[in-house]
């Protein structure tokens, strides 16, 4: 069973209850679909915060501001020229970046 059923079937048993008056049952029930929805909610964060952040050459330690030709500049981690936006999975942020 996904969340989406569970909270579906959840909305239709709290429906019903509405009709009987019974007011703990429906607020428990209220509290049940909140956490499932919080729960999804919840993941989709877990799984943004685990992708990596793009180091841009211009913000990398391995780029040689003191070497290099008008913006080009030597990365010294891949040994070549790299523009100020170029980036590669070894971009490591300068602390002076933040």
């Amino acid at each position: 069973m996904t969340r989406e059923e569970a909270i579906q079937i959840l909305k239709d048993i709290s429906w019903q209850m509405a009709s009987v008056k019974r007011d703990e049952n429906i607020q428990a029930i209220d509290m049940a679909i909140k956490a499932l929805q919080f729960a999804e909610h919840f993941d989709l964060l877990k799984e943004f915060q685990s992708l990596q952040e793009v180091v841009r050459c211009k913000d990398c330690i391995w780029r040689n501001e003191h070497c290099g030709m008008g913006e080009h500049k030597w990365c010294e981690k891949m040994n070549l020229s790299t523009a100020p936006n170029d980036f590669c999975s070894y971009g490591e942020r300068r602390e002076e970046c933040d």
